[in-house]
């Protein structure tokens, strides 16, 4: 009898173990021909965002993808590998399979390698441990991106944090019928785009083709410019002046980054800049102020004394939050802060204008000042408020803009320059619908400020991609870029919770103890 039982035991056990199997399999081969998951991130980091989406399902033709991944990598970058194959699977799926991809691995084809380097996909060094010592490798991390004759390489996926934007940037770049050109004009002395701003120009040569501008000696804006940006400030003849002013009226969209304030080259000491840039961007109904704004919320900077070196919240770097950026502006909505050094204040001048929209883009918090006059950056000076209120930093102004020589002659180009003026030029007196965007400063963008602070570009990155393309890729490249500062807390909330901590533990452990006391004794006598 017993033995039956256990027969039968044995069977149950064995048909349960059976049944369990079938089910798994059933759901492993159901699961493959389906797939889904739960994206749990704040900014859903690991889902493909609705602006690649947009892009995938409009393409037309085949686009292809080869991703050049070495198969021997380290340990540490077989995560990144699987990463990348299942965003190229989500990419692919969007496309409905118009975008088709491939890992190749170059080991062992010399002629490949030679291929790729003239592609701009180098071999990169990477440190692995094997057998107990500490080795060096060479191996490829590069993807290419093919449409009909056109092409463009990420060189090296270090990670995968922003993979997507690259991505879906490129595969926008190739498959654009026409590729939006970029401007960059710098005013100033010994001021140079090639010089001063090149991890902007890398940026923005991603998606652009970038230009260089020049005004200079009767140099016409020319007419291919889709979106102009000025950085710095000088005094400019009215040939100069008109020059931008035309570019505007043809609908480029202009972004002034406007220094009001020259500091001195290895100094803590600026000055007001001499510069006429001012009057003209008055004309269009925004002022950028001669001073320096200084905030209570500042980022963090380092500075040398002697041998020593030292680190501090430095209120002429302006830290702006959440709270601070607009949240109706898609530019810059998606941010979650961004640092303004050294930036002038912003005022809109004739916010009646019915025709102009202004939009601030950023101001500065409730605990900030201005600093005119003489300027002391010194970081170790005593800083004094004399005043604390919120002041603009950036705005955008979007409508149908009137010239700032509507009513006059075309002006000429003056000394030798004036050989290249022409006689019938006419002045063009209203632009079609376009924007302005005027920010008191352009040291927030400079090589010497983002070896700093890295993503502190996508301000402008944003703001060049809205203006240029219109919302498509913004969105895609700050995700992930996120800061969750500590509360600011005043000095009596500060001095309270010291308090509670020093004297209020050792309250409650005394407490406990007289009570814990008291309950045995009770509990003693009662027995």
């Amino acid at each position: 009898m017993a033995s039956r039982r256990a027969a039968a035991y044995g069977a149950n056990v064995i048909a349960s173990v059976i049944i369990v199997l079938a089910i798994f399999v059933v759901v492993n081969f159901i699961s493959s021909l389906y797939f889904a998951r739960a994206d749990l991130t704040e900014d859903k980091e690991f889902t493909v965002s609705d602006a690649t989406k947009q892009i995938l399902s409009g393409l037309e033709d085949l686009v292809t993808i080869k991703v050049y991944f070495s198969k021997k990598l380290p340990p540490y970058l077989m995560n990144m590998r699987r990463r990348v194959n299942d965003l190229l699977e989500e990419y692919k799926a969007y496309s409905g399979g118009k975008v088709q991809f491939e890992f190749i691995d170059p080991a062992d084809d010399p002629s490949l390698k030679q291929k790729m380097q003239f592609m701009g996909i180098p071999p990169v060094q990477l440190n692995v441990i094997e057998k107990d010592k500490a080795q060096v490798m060479t191996a490829y991390l590069g993807i290419a991106i093919l449409y009909e004759n056109k092409r463009e390489v990420i060189p090296v996926v270090r990670n995968t944090e922003n993979l997507e934007y690259q991505l879906t940037s490129g595969i926008s770049k190739v498959t654009m019928k026409e590729v939006k050109t970029v401007g960059l004009l710098c005013l100033g002395d010994n001021f140079r785009a090639e010089e001063n701003f090149t991890r902007l120009r890398q940026a923005l040569e991603k998606q652009y083709d970038v230009r260089d501008v020049s005004i200079e000696d009767g140099r016409r804006i020319s007419k291919t410019i889709d979106t102009l940006i000025v950085l710095g400030a000088k005094e400019l003849s009215d040939w100069e002046k008109f020059q931008i002013d035309q570019a505007i009226m043809r609908g480029a969209r202009v972004i002034f980054m406007v220094d009001m304030v020259e500091r001195e080259k290895g100094k803590l000491l600026a000055r007001p800049a001499k510069t006429n840039l001012n009057e003209l961007v008055e004309q269009y109904g925004i002022r950028v102020n001669k001073n320096l704004v200084l905030d209570k919320r500042a980022a963090t900077a380092s500075f040398s004394s002697g041998f020593m070196a030292f680190m501090l919240p430095y209120p002429f770097w302006i830290k702006v939050g959440r709270d601070g950026l607009s949240r109706d502006n898609p530019a810059v909505n998606q941010l979650s802060y961004c640092i303004f050094p050294w930036t002038s204040s912003v005022d809109v001048l004739n916010n009646d204008n019915s025709q102009i929209k202004y939009d601030v883009l950023a101001r500065s918090s409730q605990a900030s000042w201005v600093q005119t006059g003489r300027f002391d950056l010194s970081p170790q000076q005593q800083f004094v408020r004399s005043s604390a209120k919120s002041y603009d930093l950036a705005v955008e102004a979007a409508g149908k803009f009137k010239s700032a020589f509507a009513g006059k002659e075309a002006p000429k180009p003056e000394g030798k320059a004036s050989r290249w003026a022409n006689k019938d030029e006419k002045v063009k007196e209203e632009s079609p619908e376009t924007k302005i965007v005027v920010i008191g400063g352009s040291s927030m963008v400079n090589d010497e400020f983002l070896t700093r602070y890295r993503k502190n570009d996508l301000f402008l990155l944003n703001l060049v991609d809205v203006l240029t393309l219109g919302r498509g890729l913004v969105g895609i490249r700050t995700r992930g870029v996120r800061d969750r500062p500590l509360e600011q807390l005043s000095e009596h909330m500060k001095a309270t919770i010291k308090y509670l901590n020093t004297i209020g533990v050792p309250f409650l452990v005394v407490a406990f103890g007289l009570i814990r006391f008291y309950v045995r004794r009770k509990t003693k006598r009662a027995l």
